[in-house]
């Protein structure tokens, strides 16, 4: 088969050309970017050719005669799901097994988390709410095993509220990295979080005096098959421009 329509693509002499019931196959447009984001253990046939448009357009895929196997336009605004347009969230066919009809918005649906799922089926969402339940822990603020990392800390760097022992994982280091403006050592924090809650929010914060704090920026994020993902983020400026640095995670939850 072979994508003719939206994108080009032909699965002939690709890396994966056969696949079994319910498995699934993944084209990119960068398989180095690809990788970088998303690791390389997924089952990657090769890149596609041309650019998906983020306002919709059509796709078609053909068999080995050229007759369409799927024609169908997607879009971005309703009854198409909103979340899918431009905030990180992915477009996921809902029940596939059931040969919707893809042409119908009704049938689509975001991703659950940030970054979508690639080469899975779509994971599902967490809350807070149903962690502390399975946890014991109580109110987001408390601080349940007294170990100074707040509920809602240990919630979203999956550490265990109940137990000194277990305790969030941060890395802090001077990291050489390439940029637009070339290749610097910059400050850096390194720290693997809950993904698939949509009312929590992960950022980091950076300061070169600590009485004022600014959002730092986000160098990269690899997604794991598990619904956590490892982020890194920067301070603006390399060290070379600044006499003192700082950084630190932030995290909001929405939820009540």
């Amino acid at each position: 088969m072979r994508f003719d329509t939206g994108i080009a693509f032909d699965f002939t002499g690709s890396a994966i050309t056969s696949l079994a019931p319910g498995q699934r196959v993944l084209i990119v447009e960068d398989i180095a970017a690809f990788s970088f984001r998303y690791g390389s253990d997924h089952p990657v046939a090769g890149q596609y050719a041309g650019k998906l448009s983020n306002s919709g357009e059509t796709l078609t895929y053909l068999n080995s005669l050229g007759d369409p196997i799927r024609s169908f336009a997607y879009a971005d605004t309703s009854p198409w799901p909103s979340a899918a347009d431009g905030t990180g969230a992915a477009l996921v066919l809902i029940a596939p097994d059931t040969l919707p009809d893809h042409a119908l918005a009704a049938n689509w649906q975001a991703s659950n988390y940030i970054g979508g799922s690639p080469g899975q089926i779509d994971a599902a969402t967490s809350s807070y709410s149903i962690w502390a339940i399975a946890t014991g822990a109580e109110e987001p603020s408390d601080d349940s095993d007294d170990d100074g990392f707040i509920d809602l800390i240990e919630y979203a760097l999956g550490s265990d509220p109940l137990s000194k022992g277990s305790l969030p994982q941060f890395t802090s280091r001077i990291s050489n990295l390439s940029t637009a403006a070339g290749s610097n050592d910059y400050l850096t924090l390194t720290f693997t979080h809950q993904n698939t809650d949509p009312d929590l929010s992960v950022n980091a914060q950076e300061s070169s005096t600590l009485d004022s704090w600014n959002f730092a920026i986000l160098h990269s994020r690899i997604y794991h098959s598990d619904g956590t993902a490892t982020s890194t983020y920067r301070n603006a400026n390399p060290t070379s421009d600044q006499t003192s640095g700082f950084i630190r995670a932030y995290f909001e939850s929405t939820s009540p």
